[in-house]
């Protein structure tokens, strides 16, 4: 057996989520240190709205991290006291149909086991199970496994028989 993901130990894994509100922040700080000579010299001395805008912009960048950052917090303590108060449903079987997450942002990888359809987008910003098989998710066509879900997110996987484990 080879426990492939328990959220009870996985680190923060979804900066992608995070990346464009980093990234408007950076060029909020870039438009503003674009702008023409005379307005950097208004700022400068001071006469200009340009410093309490560029003050607020970050502070608002800022906020809505924060706020993104104590919801992943959050969900994750949700998801870790439902694994340990035994309310996530145990499933355990051969991994059969399973989908990798194209390009498009609206597929999502999935896969299906013991008739139940199982989805997670790779790109995501939770805190369950949501690795690609193109990038180091171990789950692939008849991969026996066990896993434990709640309310659709994956909380736990261990693959049953490594050595059964389909290589790429």
């Amino acid at each position: 057996m080879e426990e492939v993901f328990d959220i009870r130990t996985a680190p923060f894994s979804s900066w992608i989520g995070f990346a464009p509100v980093i990234i408007i922040g950076i060029g909020v700080l870039f438009e503003i240190a674009r702008r023409h000579r005379a307005l950097r010299t208004i700022a400068r001395d001071g006469t200009s709205d340009v410093r309490p805008i560029a003050l607020l912009a970050c502070a608002v960048v800022l906020m809505i991290n924060g706020v993104m950052i104590l919801g992943y917090r959050r969900e994750k303590q949700e998801l870790i006291e439902a694994l340990d108060s035994g309310r996530a449903r145990v499933i355990e079987g051969t991994i059969s149909d399973y989908r990798r997450q194209s390009g498009s942002p609206k597929r999502m990888e999935s896969f299906q086991l013991e008739g139940v359809r199982f989805s997670f987008d790779g790109y995501g910003t939770t805190p369950a199970y949501h690795r690609r098989a193109s990038t180091d998710g171990k789950l692939r066509d008849g991969v026996r496994l066990r896993l434990w879900e709640y309310r659709g997110n994956i909380l736990r996987l261990e693959i049953l028989d490594s050595l059964a484990t389909p290589t790429k």
